[in-house]
């Protein structure tokens, strides 16, 4: 007990210290203010009672000048607020005084002279006025206050979500909003972390031991059978012990009840008929083997000495059980025969594990402090193995499924080893002292024996390669320890928990988070998955077995991946499927028909620049290059039958030329490309690759070329500050000229119904205005004027207009129908805007979708100027040729790139955001904040037509594949979450040495 309370409060006083270190840190780069109470006075509080080093420190954060800098700056800096807050609550008082001495004197002045009384009510007034300015001057400084204080918050919340914890974030927000300030932005925010994060849903208690259990990991590991159907309750908390064996399957199902002296272990067997329990009754140390199905004892066996650890064998058809005087005895179940099998002079036995397959047990003992392990085959001691000194014994082991390996953890409160055999403890495969930090309790191998999992006291857990020792994963960081680990029965999922009550569910392929932590109501004893995978269940220490479904929520996401970067997307216009292409030449045609999951694959053996959909999605196309602006031919595929329809290398046509863009019109009849140094432009038609012809010619360069959506217009790009632009009307001749001095990023934009086409540029003379003209006549219609070069723009669908995203962080949106130099509205980012789409429903037109340099994607309400979905904090790496945002699915969804490997397909739940009040936000988000913490939620009124959304999302039972979008599997949630939206997801991972693979 003494142990526990000192884990608990140097594992509180670490916290603590971490936070400190952690928001002084954000302090110095300007991220964040000083401490405030209650943080404040908790941080000053610790320090004076644990009177922190920085020897202490640096064990666990190397910042500890600078965290007790920063907790005494915010000291100060709390003390000199307190005090002007003082000194004005003076300067009030004395204000209130004076005028309650002018009021006297106003009654004097009265009784004097009616002259004097009319002086003094101008002097009254003039000090009322004075008191109203001063108080509205208050009450501007607490406005401006309060919302420093939650512009603070969100900066705190969008670091919780970077760290996939919206539990938290949740939390933090509805806090702010009751208790600083009832800032719009705050529901708004609820509302997309409600909607866009996967939250699970407690079921309930399946079964309750009605007493308070053991914690000690002798009767934890034993809590629960192999299949799930029962639970052995030791409990030793009173005078008498007691044994209560529960039936999982059905709630208040007893199978006994009985009271002991005292009990130490208990075990079931592999088939599940019998248990096995060691104690002490009448007096007397014993073995007793009970049968399950009738409650009845088969065994009863006397021994000199507790045993305090047991196992049957793997036919089931013997018991062995080690005690405290060194030995292992064997008992035959049949004929009741017993045999020691093992005696070690001065040991004692703490642990048996039993191999499923063949008469193999591995049993640890120790003798002051120091372990060994023994090897016991058919019953013969084989070899026994000192193990490394630890200051605390406390191991833990498990055999794979097959029988063929041994996988073991050991440790103290300063180091922690993991270590492998393979058919005998004569054979370790591997070994690991420098990863984990401290003991490890958890540890688990996968069903298909390739994959190992650990958790440990030093708050993390990794996912190993079994038989190598590789790291499969990154670090998966808990809060405070790690106790359980337990794989999925398909090992696609990992649990873990913690001592703080957690439980939180990963993907096992990558170690990424799946879940955000949920929480029970006391401490867990024992965690497994059902046989599904879709539920997990945990054994409490107050005799609770609490059930969660963590298939219930929203899904994120589906991942569309590929094993190289992408380097060219498209979406055929029925938005049937979607086409990608990577560097290594390899595409997927991912189709709506599968919901995105399995794409049909095209392998080439060139490095792919783009990829394209001609013919109204018959006919696919990828375009190749060597290098950048450096092209080397394309191939145009049927998208059904993948037939090869076209195939047209540079390097026959074009020998030793440099190709410096290429264009396929989208009826897939002609390409075009341009040469570098001849700067010309050729024009071939698909059907007949011999007949190539000149069509123009600049004096400089050619960067880019662009065909129109109605494959009528062709148009180029070019450093000599031109624009060609031709016509198939006019059999692509006499080309006009369009004005435009482009640079580096120089682009066009035609509308999509190809009537309108755009000019800007990031670098080059014109880089500050975008130029719009007629396709058909060539006539300029308007020029906008920017104070910094515009990257992006995009024809409105719906009005007249054109949004353009500037370098100076705005996206503006132009009406081409007026006369006005003014933009209708700006939207402010944070960084350059690359891309921006509409809503695809006009009924909600206002929606618009974007997407910064530095990956950052929202949803804003362009008539409330505010964003209603998002930030979604993403990475920038990807170039800004290939960057994609597009809503699918007439809006319920949007494709962005996560990465350069990965597109993501996310729900946007629109009608949640038209729908639900702030008061149901809030409601709606408590709910969810005492789920996750295992309490009783507040009750919701589900009655209202503003949780109607909220009820079919959440709280339905009977159809559980209806919480996900389209009906997609359940089997495929791991992969569904295997990459998400953060900025600590995929990078940290292969730095880890991880790899991701392509579906």
């Amino acid at each position: 007990k003494r142990l526990r309370t000192w884990v608990s409060e140097e594992a509180e006083s670490a916290r603590i210290y971490v936070r400190l270190c952690e928001t002084a840190e954000l302090h110095h780069r300007g991220e964040a203010g000083y401490y405030r109470d209650p943080d404040l006075k908790i941080a000053l509080a610790w320090r004076s009672h644990n009177k922190p080093n920085a020897k202490w420190g640096s064990r666990i954060n190397d910042s500890f000048d600078r965290a007790m800098q920063f907790l005494d700056d915010s000291k100060k800096d709390f003390e000199a607020e307190l005090k002007a807050k003082e000194a004005a609550r003076k300067r009030e008082l004395e204000q209130a005084k004076a005028l309650a001495e002018a009021e006297k004197q106003k009654a004097r002045m009265q009784a004097i002279s009616a002259k004097r009384s009319r002086v003094f009510a101008i002097f009254l007034f003039v000090m009322i006025i004075l008191v109203g300015f001063l108080a509205f001057q208050a009450h501007q400084s607490e406005q401006v206050a309060s919302q420093y204080l939650v512009d603070s918050k969100f900066e705190t919340v969008d670091q919780y979500l970077d760290k996939d914890r919206p539990d938290l974030a949740l939390e933090l927000l509805v806090n702010t909003y009751r208790n600083t300030k009832d800032d719009p932005r705050i529901i708004t925010k609820l509302g997309a972390i409600l909607t866009s994060h996967h939250f699970p849903k407690h079921i309930g208690i399946i079964q309750d031991a009605e007493m308070e259990l053991d914690l000690n990991l002798s009767s934890m590991r034993g809590l629960i059978s192999q299949n799930k159907r029962y639970a052995s309750c030791i409990s030793n908390s009173g005078l008498t012990s007691r044994l209560k064996i529960l039936d999982l399957k059905y709630q208040d199902s007893v199978i006994f009840d009985k009271n002991y002296d005292r009990l130490f272990f208990s075990a079931f067997s592999n088939d599940e008929k019998f248990i096995a329990v060691g104690g002490k009754s009448g007096g007397k140390f014993n073995v007793e083997i009970y049968s399950l199905s009738d409650g009845l004892i088969v065994s009863s066996i006397l021994t000199e000495s507790p045993s305090d650890c047991g196992v049957f064998s793997f036919d089931n058809n013997r018991f062995y059980h080690g005690d405290r005087n060194g030995s292992i005895q064997c008992v035959w179940l049949e004929s009741n025969r017993r045999e020691i099998v093992l005696h070690i002079d001065g040991h004692q036995f703490t642990d048996l594990y039993q191999n499923s397959k063949k008469s193999q047990l591995y049993a640890f003992s120790q003798k002051d402090g120091l372990g060994e392990i023994h090897e016991i085959y058919d019953d013969q001691h084989l070899v026994s193995l000192q193990l490394p000194g630890m200051d605390v014994f406390n191991p833990v082991g498990t055999f794979s499924d097959s029988g063929e390996f041994f996988a073991m953890g050991i440790g103290s409160f300063s180091a922690g080893r993991v270590m492998v055999y393979s058919e005998s403890l004569k054979n370790l495969i591997w070994e690991n002292s420098s990863i984990h930090k401290r003991n490890i309790i958890g540890i688990d191998i996968s069903s298909d024996n390739n994959s190992l999992v650990t958790a440990s006291l030093d708050k993390t857990a990794y996912i190993w390669d079994l038989k190598t020792g590789a790291l499969k994963s990154p670090v998966m960081q808990h809060d405070v320890f790690a106790w359980w680990a337990k794989f999925s029965p398909d090992d696609s999922k990992v649990v873990t928990t913690t001592d703080n009550n957690g439980i939180t569910i990963w993907d096992a392929k990558t170690g990424k988070i799946l879940t955000p932590p949920f929480y029970s109501r006391d401490t867990i004893l024992g965690v497994e998955f059902d046989e599904t995978g879709r539920k997990v269940m945990c054994g409490l220490l107050n005799g609770e077995f609490h059930e969660w479904d963590i298939h219930s929520g929203r899904p994120m996401k589906t991942s569309l991946s590929h094993d190289a970067p992408i380097t060219g997307t498209a979406i055929s216009a029925q938005q049937d499927f979607i086409l990608t292409g990577d560097e290594t030449g390899k595409i997927k045609i991912w189709s709506k028909s599968s919901n995105y999951y399995v794409p049909k694959v095209i392998n080439t053996t060139n490095r792919i620049g783009k990829v394209a959909i001609l013919d109204n999605g018959k006919k696919i196309a990828a375009v190749y290059e060597n290098g950048e602006n450096s092209w080397r031919g394309f191939t145009i595929w049927d998208t059904i039958s993948h037939e090869k329809l076209v195939d047209y290398s540079f390097s026959a046509s074009e020998p030793e030329r440099n190709i410096t863009a290429v264009a396929l019109a989208s009826n897939g009849k002609r390409a075009a490309y341009a040469v570098l140094d001849e700067d010309i432009i050729n024009l071939i038609e698909t059907d007949n690759l011999e007949d190539s012809k000149t069509i123009g010619r600049h004096n400089n360069i050619i960067r880019d070329l662009y065909f129109s959506p109605d494959s009528k217009y062709l148009a180029s790009v070019s450093q000599d500050g031109t624009s060609l632009m031709f016509s198939a009307d006019k059999n692509f001749e006499n080309p006009v000229k369009l004005n435009y001095k482009f640079g580096f990023g120089g682009r066009l934009t035609f509308s999509k119904d190809s009537s309108k086409i755009a000019a800007s540029s990031i670098v080059g003379s014109d880089k500050n205005l975008v130029k719009i003209w007629e396709t058909k006549t060539g006539q300029q219609i308007k020029i906008l004027p920017h104070d910094y070069a515009v990257r992006s723009i995009t024809f409105s669908d719906y009005k007249n207009a054109v949004y353009t995203g500037s370098s100076d962080s705005y996206v503006r949106l132009w009406r081409l129908d007026n006369q006005s130099e003014e933009p209708e509205f700006e939207l402010k980012h944070e960084n350059r805007v690359e891309v921006m789409e509409e809503y695809p429903e006009k009924v909600e037109e206002s929606f618009v979708l974007t997407v910064t340099d530095s990956g950052t994607i929202r949803i804003w309400d362009t008539n409330a100027k505010k964003v209603i979905f998002g930030p979604i904090q993403n990475r920038s790496e990807v170039p800004p040729s290939q960057r994609i945002i597009t809503f699918l699915r007439d809006g319920e969804v949007f494709l962005y790139n996560h990465s350069r490997e990965i597109l993501h397909i996310q729900h946007f739940p629109h009608e949640f955001f038209t729908q639900l009040s702030p008061k149901d936000t809030l409601a709606v988000s408590e709910f969810f904040i005492a789920k996750q913490r295992g309490l009783e939620p507040v009750s919701l009124d589900f009655s209202k037509n503003t949780m109607k959304t909220f009820v079919n999302w959440y709280h339905e039972t009977e159809n559980l594949s209806s919480f996900f979008i389209g009906g997609e599997k359940v089997s495929d949630l791991a992969d569904a979450y295997s990459k998400q939206n953060t900025k600590t997801s995929t990078h940290n991972f292969k730095l880890m040495g991880g790899t991701t693979s392509g579906q």
